[in-house]
């Protein structure tokens, strides 16, 4: 128990620098692309600031998972899904006001004067800049999946892969688009860094809809739980949940107990239905117990009062 704790607080850390880069990479693109105009950079910018709020999403849930003596923040999570949504949902509004400017732009030229809005070379240094900080997370995160071996971490780090083809894509299409002046290559390039940034989202509100509604649970491991906890024969099992964040699962178990249990014999049997859960799966970061003392029947209340 106290091995994951220390993973998770050491992966939390470990975040704190990604968001770091990840806030600096997306400021950078940011002006420059309101500096140039440039759609392409525009473009690339609406990636990194969603990649930008999924790490740091990510950094909030490491860190209720990592209090492992503190129930986990349902209502926080929630929140985060919901505040992922409507960032989304902005961000693409002003992208496709920007978008269709650009489209438009071109109805209203003739096909002679059409200029792509993308026409310094030296734009290119740009995304050079955030695909170096996207090869300097991807290290920090390899080397430390290395040494803690969360699978969450591995997750990101693949992702980190995807990020860094996506910025040689959008530093050759800087390139080619300024020196030849060609639209085609432009728009293209545009639609090779949406296809990132749509495949970044659907697997996010996929697992963030399936969460929220609890059907990404495995139900053989809710199995495997419920076994393993009615093990112990002075414990009733009332309610098992299970939530699916990302890699990673979160159970909050709540159990009925004798009335006249000790928080000594309490705190000892949550620790105890603690080890038993992990030794179920390593992907269970985070386990709530939660305690109810158990109703006895009227029957026994009158036996208690005649004794």
């Amino acid at each position: 128990m106290y091995g994951i704790v220390h993973s998770l607080r050491k992966a939390y850390k470990t975040m704190v620098i990604i968001v770091i880069l990840s806030v600096v990479g997306t400021v950078t693109e940011l002006v420059f692309a309101y500096l140039s105009s440039s759609m392409i950079l525009y473009t690339d910018t609406v990636h990194w600031i969603i990649d930008t709020a999924l790490e740091i999403f990510l950094l909030f849930s490491l860190y209720f998972a990592a209090r492992m003596y503190r129930r986990f923040s349902w209502g926080a999570l929630y929140l985060e899904s919901i505040s992922m949504f409507i960032l989304v949902l902005v961000i693409f509004i002003v992208y496709g006001y920007l978008f269709i400017d650009y489209i438009h732009s071109f109805v209203l030229t003739t096909s002679n004067s059409i200029k792509a809005s993308t026409s310094n070379p030296y734009l290119s240094l740009v995304t050079i800049f955030g695909g170096v900080l996207t090869l300097t997370s991807l290290y920090i995160q390899q080397r430390t999946y290395k040494t803690l071996k969360l699978e969450i971490l591995k997750m990101d780090y693949r992702h980190a892969i995807l990020d860094t083809i996506s910025s040689v894509i959008a530093t050759l299409g800087l390139y080619l688009t300024s020196i030849t002046n060609n639209v085609i290559i432009e728009f293209i390039t545009m639609i090779f860094i949406m296809f990132f940034i749509f495949h970044s989202l659907a697997s996010y509100f996929r697992d963030s809809i399936l969460s929220l509604i609890g059907m990404n649970v495995d139900p053989e491991l809710k199995y495997k739980l419920y076994k393993s906890i009615s093990s112990i024969d002075y414990i009733s099992i009332k309610d098992i949940n299970i939530r699916r964040i990302g890699s990673f699962y979160v159970v909050r178990i709540i159990v009925l107990i004798d009335p006249n249990t000790t928080i000594a014999e309490a705190h000892r049997l949550r620790n105890r239905i603690i080890n038993l859960c992990r030794e179920q799966s390593e992907l269970i970061y985070h386990v709530d117990v939660i305690f109810y003392p158990r109703k006895k029947s009227k029957r026994i209340k009158r036996l208690d009062k005649a004794r």
